[in-house]
């Protein structure tokens, strides 16, 4: 795993060079808007972002739950998405951009997520 200090040095370059990229802006802002047209409203439980970086979700969907890693002010949660801190069948969708190739374990990873998302989850 990156040491803390490293990773908010990069987490701070990466803020910087989004807030300096408008265009960058309008393209993401298209994304999460494909992604939330597949959110099911009607599928009880939260949606978690896993791996939240910089939080620009929060933007498009503020009543998310954020995660990451290591811990920022615009983050609810910090946990390794190995081993998620939510009860068995608690959540309606999990959402990861630009994450699922930083995994190591993907399979390891996509068993927590069967484990945290209830029924009709996603």
């Amino acid at each position: 795993m990156v040491p803390l200090d490293q990773h908010q040095r990069e987490i701070e370059r990466n803020l910087a060079a989004w807030r300096s990229k408008p265009l960058l802006q309008t393209l993401y802002a298209g994304f999460y808007a494909r992604i939330l047209r597949l959110i099911a409203p009607e599928t009880p439980g939260r949606v978690v972002e896993i791996g939240s970086g910089i939080g620009n979700l929060k933007a498009h969907l503020p009543q998310a739950i954020c995660t990451d890693l290591f811990p920022n002010p615009w983050l609810d949660v910090v946990c390794d998405g190995y081993e998620l801190p939510f009860r068995d069948g608690a959540l309606s969708h999990l959402i990861l951009f630009d994450v699922f190739h930083h995994l190591r374990a993907p399979a390891a990873f996509l068993r927590e997520a069967r484990r945290v998302l209830g029924p009709g989850g996603r």
